[in-house]
């Protein structure tokens, strides 16, 4: 019956997020000279959804074992390509160098650790790009109109008939070190939060809130984010795999 609930909510949600992307106007900043990792904190991650929808050149990055299905139900369903990141396939390092082999690929990743400290860089995501031989682009999200989803999620809800904004805010080069990228990560995204304009409330607007609110009920994509232990397990796990990003098919 949950498992039942959780898919309803997957498509609940997949649903919304692509009305707010075809109902709102999109505007992209920077280039994107190469495949790489694109990194944004995690409580602009549904902004980052809404913009994704149906581009098959990404991929979000997810640690298995710290996600429900309904997450990777709710990324496939907007079109997404998922990348399972599992002890036993190496963390997903391997899939994500195959991925940014192919020309304008990229693989999206929350950078920031646990719920108690928000918006701190955490160092796993630049160990991955090293170890795939790949850039680290910090994009910043922002959506005109939106609002807060309840704890323990704390992710910006974007409002439909919005306007979505993503800024790429410059690249980190393939084989920097895994500290010197997460400094530079640090600084180009920065701690405040971009937050919406609590629109005017209409009866589209209303409604479309509690669409979205009621997807959001039980934890779902706030399950996605990368956090603090999890963050241990990629820096453990990828120091003892650091072959893989030179070993030829």
């Amino acid at each position: 019956m949950m498992n039942r609930i959780r898919s309803l909510q997957a498509i609940g949600l997949s649903s919304y997020l692509r009305l707010v992307h075809h109902s709102s106007r999109v505007i992209l900043r920077g280039d994107l000279a190469e495949s790489g990792l694109l990194t944004t904190w995690h409580d602009s991650l549904l902004v980052g959804l809404a913009l994704a929808a149906d581009r098959p050149s990404l991929a979000v990055y997810v640690l298995e074992r710290e996600v429900q299905t309904s997450v990777i139900c709710t990324l496939e369903a907007l079109g997404l390509h998922v990348i399972r990141a599992r002890e036993d396939n190496a963390l997903g390092a391997r899939a994500v160098r195959d991925w940014v082999r192919h020309r304008n690929h990229h693989v999206v990743i929350t950078l920031d650790g646990t719920s108690n400290f928000p918006r701190v860089a955490q160092s796993g995501v630049a160990r991955l790009a090293r170890l795939a031989g790949a850039p680290l682009y910090p994009v910043r999200l922002a959506a005109a109109y939106g609002f807060e989803s309840e704890p323990p999620e704390r992710c910006f809800v974007p409002d439909v008939d919005n306007v979505l904004e993503a800024t790429i805010l410059g690249k980190i080069a393939a084989g920097t070190s895994s500290d010197e990228a997460t400094a530079a990560l640090q600084r180009a995204l920065g701690t405040e939060q971009p937050r919406g304009t609590r629109r005017p409330k209409n009866l589209r607007t209303a409604s479309s809130r509690l669409w979205a609110r009621a997807c959001m009920v039980s934890p779902s994509i706030g399950s996605l984010r990368i956090g603090a232990r999890a963050h241990r397990q990629l820096d453990e796990g990828l120091a003892s795999t650091a072959w893989i990003a030179s070993t030829s098919d």
